[in-house]
């Protein structure tokens, strides 16, 4: 059987090589660039050109906010984790809205079980982790996977809402996208963020990691990171 991973040198896209790997597939990768990741094992990047020669099942998953190993630093997630390694963070509201999340494996795994079920058609799918969290208790979750005691300050959500109307008339006078886009206060604030993932459990996606596993291999990812990057810090100023 043969898989093709767009975008396959990323984030997310070399998590689904790995997931792949492990079987006797094989692996097209479009991408513009080679990473480390591809070239480790030994994948061959293709540029968009091939898939006009290949007859292909579209599958669209769509996820929420993703966390996981090679996160982009500047991401959502990355900021939530690093809030979380702080002695004092701040939160908006009272933090007892439902929002989805979704372990980079897990949607790893969707991607590789939609894209055999089906060989033909076009197909959309939701997905997330399966298990139901507030916004407080995944940042307690995180909290204790750094083994560490956050304050957590809440705001009232009335700054939040201040800050957008602020950034909406600042942006129309500049011409620049306001500082804090509107879904995203909508998702801190209200439960936008929560996604029904019925259909794809339907179709049998079934989770491999829990939420809590997830978030320890991402601390773990983020902890050994750090010590790479002191090592890196010590060796140029040795040299």
């Amino acid at each position: 059987m043969r898989n093709v991973i767009i975008w396959g040198s990323g984030f997310i896209g070399s998590h689904i090589i790995g997931h792949l790997s492990s079987g006797k597939r094989k692996i097209i990768c479009i991408d513009k660039t080679e990473s480390e990741y591809t070239k480790q094992k030994g994948i061959k990047v293709h540029n968009a050109d091939i898939l006009n020669k290949k007859k292909i099942a579209v599958v669209i998953v769509r996820p929420p906010i993703i966390y996981g190993p090679r996160m982009n630093k500047v991401s959502g997630a990355a900021k939530i984790f690093g809030m979380m390694r702080k002695k004092i963070s701040i939160g908006l509201g009272d933090m007892q809205n439902f929002f989805s999340v979704c372990y980079v494996k897990n949607l790893a795994y969707a991607m590789v079980h939609f894209s055999q079920k089906h060989k033909h058609g076009n197909h959309i799918y939701i997905i997330a982790d399966r298990e139901k969290f507030t916004q407080e208790a995944f940042c307690r979750e995180i909290e204790k996977a750094f083994n560490n005691k956050t304050s957590l300050i809440k705001l009232p959500s009335i700054l939040g809402y201040l800050m957008y109307w602020s950034g909406e008339f600042v942006a129309h006078i500049t011409k620049n996208p306001p500082f804090v886009p509107k879904e995203v206060l909508l998702g801190i604030t209200t439960n936008a963020y929560y996604y029904d993932i019925s259909k794809a459990q339907k179709s049998g996606y079934i989770p491999d990691y829990s939420t809590s596993q997830g978030i320890k291999e991402t601390v773990e990812w983020l902890s050994s990171k750090d010590h790479a990057d002191i090592a890196h810090r010590i060796l140029q100023f040795i040299q």
